[in-house]
């Protein structure tokens, strides 16, 4: 049988970094046009044109490196987490095997500030980083009466303190699940414009994808 369930890596505190590198590179546009213009009235038009396409295409290509720096390991890292959960091998009860997965993976990914997985029975993993270690918080799986488990790790398997909460708190409503779930195909990376993370109130984007977990040795569709 398998049931829905997403994988979500979203970035630290940043704003919307799509506009924010749009406006860098109108701002580069904009100026290094300027200084184009300037040299144009000196030298003539026929240099205009060879240094104008010049320039844009510099400016192209670093705005494409910006983009590709940012979201290239994101999508990655994402598509990678989807082969494991399809391959039946992230059990969300299982936190420590899942640190051991995900933990090594964010060390690489200093952009992003946590990952979350959920699947439609409201049943989540969520790891993010605090200062030199981890937290998870491991929600509707075995807490009743809207209670969320926290657990403090040092490294993968180390857990060093352990408390719950009562939190006001569904994945399934989040952006990133209902952005997910409306992709026409599971293949698809969703991404959220700007909002406010949940956990750290700070603003920031999400990727997210869908994907389906093996749950017994007989497929079943949905």
């Amino acid at each position: 049988m398998f049931s829905k369930s997403f994988i979500d890596l979203f970035s630290g505190p940043f704003r919307n970094i799509r506009r924010k590198l749009l406006r860098d590179l109108i701002v580069i546009v904009l100026f290094t046009s300027g200084g184009i213009l300037t040299i144009t009235l000196i030298q003539g038009s026929d240099i205009r044109k060879n240094i104008a396409r010049s320039h844009m295409v510099q400016v192209t290509d670093r705005a494409l490196d910006k983009f590709k720096n940012f979201y290239k390991p994101v999508e990655n890292s994402l598509i990678l987490s989807q082969k494991w959960g399809q391959a039946g091998i992230l059990n969300l009860a299982d936190v420590p095997s899942l640190n051991a997965k995900f933990i090594p993976l964010l060390e690489q990914l200093p952009q992003v500030s946590g990952l979350i997985i959920a699947d439609s029975n409201k049943a989540e993993y969520f790891l993010t980083r605090e200062d030199r270690s981890w937290l998870t918080r491991s929600t509707g799986l075995g807490q009743q009466n809207g209670r969320v488990l926290w657990k403090r790790w040092e490294g993968a398997d180390g857990m060093v303190e352990q408390w719950s909460e009562k939190l006001n708190y569904n994945p399934i409503s989040r952006p990133w699940y209902q952005g997910a779930i409306k992709k026409s195909h599971e293949d698809k990376i969703f991404w959220t414009e700007t909002y406010t993370f949940f956990t750290k109130k700070v603003p920031g984007i999400t990727g997210s994808m869908r994907m389906r977990i093996l749950k017994a040795t007989k497929k079943q569709p949905l």
